[in-house]
Parts: structure tokens; C-alpha cells; sequence
């Protein structure tokens, strides 16, 4: 055999299907990426005790902070005293699992402004244990500054107040 080969084996597979999913997979990570990132309500993630995991675009922009400021930090340090056992009470029905309805708060940005927020949050699991919350906010300070102008207008009229808007009576 003079140190010429006499024998090769080769061994060939075909990966065209891995090849395939590992394509679709990383598309679904893009698009998941885009519908977080580009979401005009704020989407934030956070643990079991209120520290926040992760934040999108509209949540920065609310907050007036870079992610790097608002990841790691507890919601607390962003609302006002007065919401914490409110939020107490929700993390621990959403530990139960329990779905719950909206909920307003009141939020402060980075530079000491305030703001009132919608959010609607749910449980996240992996392997039928629920890790961390997610969280959907939506900025409603203009809404509410005009209930508030509303109700005090309407306590202050003797005659009463009608609002029409799209077709419909919405204040009375």
C-alpha cells in the first residue's frame, strides 16, 4: 500500500429539510422581532417579583429612557406609591393564571412627567410553569385629562351636558 489510499468511505446526507426549517425558523424570529419592536403600544416582559426582562420601541418612547435604563429595573420605580398594592394584587392572580381585565396606572417617565396607561397583561409559561408576565400598555393621558374635564364639567352645570360623537351619545 506505499502510503497510497486503497479505500475511501464516504458518508452523504441530504439536509436540504434542515436547511429549510432552520429558514422558516429564523423568518419567524424577524417577524416576531418586527411585531414586538414596532408595536405603537408599549409590550414589556417582567419576572415573578416585577423586574423587568424586556421592553419594546413604544415603551422607551413613553418613558422617555433608553432599554438599557429600563431592563433590570423594577416596575415599582416607575408608578407612583399609590398603585402598589393594586399591582400586588394582579401579579398574584396572574401567578394563578388568571386572565384579567385592563388596568389603569399612572406612569413616570425618566424625565419626572406623568402619564396615564391602559394595560392589559397575562401570564407567560414554558413547560406548564408560569415564569414571568407579559404586559401591553397604552398611553391614555389624553383620554383621561378629558373624563376628568368632562366630570367636572358636568358637577358644575346645573342643566346637564349631552356629547355626540360618532353617531352616538358617549357623555350624558
Amino acid at each position: 500500500s506505499n502510503g497510497n489510499i486503497i479505500h475511501s468511505i464516504s458518508i452523504q446526507r441530504d439536509i436540504t429539510e434542515i436547511r429549510k426549517v432552520e429558514e422558516a425558523l429564523k423568518e419567524r424570529e424577524k417577524r416576531y422581532e418586527l411585531i414586538f419592536n414596532e408595536n405603537p403600544d408599549g409590550i414589556f416582559i417582567f419576572d415573578r417579583e416585577g423586574n423587568i426582562l424586556d421592553v419594546n420601541k413604544a415603551v422607551c418612547e413613553l418613558l422617555k429612557l433608553k432599554k438599557e435604563e429600563i431592563i433590570g429595573k423594577n416596575i415599582k420605580k416607575f408608578i407612583p406609591r399609590k398603585y402598589y398594592t393594586q399591582l400586588k394584587k394582579r401579579m398574584e392572580l396572574l401567578a394563578k393564571g388568571k386572565r384579567l381585565k385592563p388596568a389603569r396606572y399612572e406612569v413616570i417617565d425618566g424625565k419626572g412627567g406623568r402619564h396615564v396607561i391602559e394595560v392589559s397583561t397575562a401570564p407567560v409559561e414554558e413547560n406548564g410553569e408560569i415564569v414571568a408576565f407579559q404586559g401591553i400598555a397604552r398611553d391614555i393621558t389624553a383620554k383621561a385629562e378629558i373624563e376628568k374635564f368632562l366630570n367636572a364639567l358636568a358637577n358644575t352645570t346645573l342643566a346637564g351636558m349631552l356629547v355626540y360623537q360618532n353617531d352616538y351619545f358617549v357623555y350624558a
